[in-house]
């Protein structure tokens, strides 16, 4: 009497697309014993017990690979999953300039396949931050030129986006001065709130014109 033939499930497999996937099974019972492969249904090349699928013109999401394995005594079809990702990806991170003192906000947005970390460096030195966005506080900053460098890790590898920050000088409040003309015709700064001297007139007639020549001023 001879043994029935069986195998060994495949290992499912997540792949990128453009990498490639391997699937394995062992078969027993009474050889020789022959394998053919599909893709979602479809014959693929692989006489053998292993199988290596290039994930190249597959779409994102869930595929099925089945392998059948023929002996002397029967046949048995096994299957495995393929789930191709997407890769890691994100925005660029946008470039600020702000006076020292001041706060520069960046900001990514991870794709692909997560969850997602992220890993925040200025100048090449790691700084707190472990979100998608992340608020740096210039005070403590040279004028100049600095690199915002954020890395961000997901399911399917990771990428690195930088921007620059331009740190500039703020620019020093001056007092607002308004300059009106003065009593001496020259120009002069108006004081808030400054009392309205009275005018002393001496000597003009009621129509304010000047002094008639057969006027005089009497002194007591």
């Amino acid at each position: 009497m001879q043994a029935n033939t069986t195998a060994t499930e495949p290992d499912a497999a997540d792949g990128l697309p453009g990498a490639t996937a391997n699937f394995t099974t062992t078969a027993s019972g009474t050889g020789p014993f022959s394998y053919a492969w599909k893709l979602d249904g479809m014959p693929i090349a692989g006489a053998t017990n292993s199988n290596t699928i290039d994930t190249t013109a597959l779409s994102l999401g869930a595929h099925t690979v089945e392998v059948t394995v023929t002996g002397a005594c029967g046949a048995v079809t096994k299957t495995a999953a393929l789930n191709v990702q997407a890769s890691t990806a994100a925005t660029e991170l946008m470039p600020q300039t702000v006076c020292q003192g001041a706060t520069a906000n960046f900001t990514t947005t991870a794709s692909g396949t997560g969850p997602f970390t992220y890993a925040w460096k200025l100048d090449g030195t790691t700084i707190a931050g472990a979100t998608n966005s992340n608020t740096i506080d210039t005070t403590a900053l040279s004028l100049g030129a600095h690199t915002v460098e954020v890395t961000v890790t997901g399911a399917c590898g990771a990428v690195t986006k930088t921007a620059g920050s331009t740190c500039r000088r703020a620019r020093s409040r001056r007092a607002r001065r308004r300059r009106l003309p003065g009593s001496d015709g020259e120009l002069t700064t108006r004081r808030r709130n400054r009392p309205v001297q009275p005018r002393l007139e001496t000597g003009w007639n009621a129509d304010r014109a000047r002094p008639t020549a057969t006027q005089s001023i009497r002194r007591p």
